[in-house]
């Protein structure tokens, strides 16, 4: 996934340039993943922009390159929508690639086009296609463009070579870790509930083929849930008629055979059983707040990574449960039972 953001100031690896726009917003890509110890780890990867190729016109060079970009990055700016950026069109080069449509047995001119921002691609290639001219330059025409589609993440994926759940590796100095309570002098600060966050310039990323030593799966951590509903006789479960009284979760180590984390979410008391967090319900609060309690206390008494764990139970479970007012309800105790 991707967000947009300010741009990274210092590249973490000395003494090398950022690649990619310079000013204003940039997009950046987030991997998650964990470690082989199974710490979880998300990295914040800079400098990587978005571009896409098309067709160029004949007898056109280098020296052609300046006015192109220039024309084009002003029709952008005018038909963009949304966020806005000192320079939409960031560059054109001049490469020789060879087309898979139809028959062609030799390499073609092709001009290749880099934009500030993924959502810029469709505009700047909806423009080249209806009809584009560099005033006194290029006369109007029509352009074929070429993977303009590409999504942007599956686009810095091919790029380097990453396949999905892949090693991969931050050579020593090439990146820089956000600490818990940033200074004065951190540009960024933590977003996420993983236990190590990461900066790095994605030409640092080194991908290990999944191959020899690599083929080793990760410790991913996998967690199963069930919701179990009140229920009428004859009907599935409606979330809008029938409440949530149950909430099962059992969370597993990938290759393991014994689950870490094991326990219910009741509504009401119930028989004692093992691993419960029991809600007795008297007054009208929503079940997201007694959800958000368990939170408190498991913060406090497990470790980072199993609270995390938690809140994504808690999040995946609100969707369903608290959509109308008849299934609120709130607590008069919390009692934890064997956990």
């Amino acid at each position: 996934m991707y967000q947009t953001t300010n741009i990274l100031r210092t590249n973490p690896k000395s003494g090398e340039r950022i690649p990619g726009a310079s000013v204003g917003t940039v997009p950046v890509i987030r991997i998650y993943g964990v470690s082989e110890n199974g710490n979880s780890i998300v990295m914040h990867v800079h400098g990587f922009t978005p571009y896409f190729y098309v067709e160029a016109p004949p007898g056109f060079n280098e020296s052609h390159t300046a006015a192109f970009r220039v024309a084009l990055d002003n029709q952008v700016r005018n038909a963009a929508r949304g966020v806005k950026v000192p320079m939409y069109i960031l560059g054109c080069s001049v490469c020789e690639k060879q087309s898979i449509w139809g028959y062609r047995d030799k390499k073609s001119t092709f001009l290749k086009i880099y934009t500030a921002l993924p959502g810029f691609v469709a505009t700047a290639r909806n423009i080249l296609q209806h009809g584009f001219e560099v005033p006194g330059t290029i006369p109007r025409r029509e352009y074929l463009c070429y993977e303009s589609s590409t999504p942007f993440v599956l686009r810095f994926m091919i790029d380097q070579d990453i396949v999905g759940c892949n090693w991969l590796e931050l050579p020593a100095g090439s990146y820089s870790v956000r600490r818990d309570t940033p200074s004065k002098t951190d540009q960024f600060s933590r977003t996420s509930l993983c236990q190590a966050e990461i900066d790095v310039v994605f030409n640092n990323i080194v991908s290990h083929a999944p191959e020899g030593k690599w083929m080793k799966q990760a410790p991913f951590r996998i967690l199963s849930f069930d919701i179990e509903c009140q229920g009428r006789h004859g009907f599935f479960p409606d979330a809008e008629q029938d409440p949530v009284i149950q909430i099962a979760n059992i969370v597993t180590v990938q290759g393991e055979k014994q689950s870490f984390v094991c326990f219910i979410f009741l509504i009401v008391l119930c028989a004692h059983s093992l691993s419960t967090l029991e809600y007795e319900a008297r007054e009208r609060w929503s079940l997201a707040f007694s959800l958000s309690l368990s939170l408190s206390f498991t913060t406090h008494a497990r470790t980072h990574t199993r609270a995390h764990t938690h809140r994504y139970v808690t999040s995946s479970c609100l969707v369903d449960v608290c959509r109308s007012p008849e299934q609120r309800c709130s607590i008069l105790r919390t009692r934890k039972r064997c956990f």
